[in-house]
């Protein structure tokens, strides 16, 4: 059985940049993490999947690792959050992407950690952003992202011919053709 995939190609002359934000709460954090250590589950994720407006056949995904990369989890081990780009929509599109990962406490009005990292992405791609966990109680992960895209600059506008020039052996009168049509000299 064969797939069809229906991809939209962008019209570089007339696309204009494009901007969204996305944030994503993920409460009970603590519990998250000490699950995630208890049941050796380092290096595995929990994600979200979204689309942002304005961002057609564009899919975006958080991806949360509460107790980082590493195949071996530790209480030391930092958490990461990684945003990753992805679908045919990306296709020509160069993407400015300011990713923000913020711990709270219980009932906290103000972060106790936060990480940022800015990327730029040509298509898709993937950022990331790690933080170290604090030894206070963490309630709230919120992750946010702010996403600009644009298309890539086109290049030269110039059409750019060469070739080695090489002289040619003697040319005759009869060996030159007239590109006008007639045959009158």
């Amino acid at each position: 059985m064969e797939t069809s995939l229906k991809c939209r190609r962008v019209d570089l002359s007339t696309a204009r940049s494009v901007e969204g934000d996305a944030e994503w709460k993920m409460y009970n954090a603590g519990r998250m993490r000490a699950h995630f250590l208890a049941r050796s589950r380092a290096g595995q994720c929990e994600c979200q999947h979204f689309q942002l407006p304005g961002f057609p056949e564009v899919d975006f995904t958080f991806m949360l690792y509460p107790t980082g990369f590493a195949s071996m989890g530790t209480a030391a081990a930092p958490a990461v959050l990684a945003l990753h780009v992805s679908g045919c929509g990306c296709e020509g599109v160069g993407f400015e992407v300011h990713l923000t990962l913020q711990l709270y406490g219980p009932g906290g009005a103000v972060p106790l950690m936060e990480a940022v990292e800015e990327k730029a992405l040509a298509g898709t791609g993937r950022i990331s952003c790690q933080i170290l966990w604090p030894e206070e109680g963490v309630d709230l992960c919120l992750c946010s992202c702010h996403v600009l895209a644009a298309p890539p600059p086109r290049g030269d506008p110039v059409l750019r011919l060469s070739r080695v020039w090489e002289p040619c052996d003697e040319v005759g009168r009869d060996d030159i053709e007239r590109l006008d049509g007639d045959d009158s000299d």
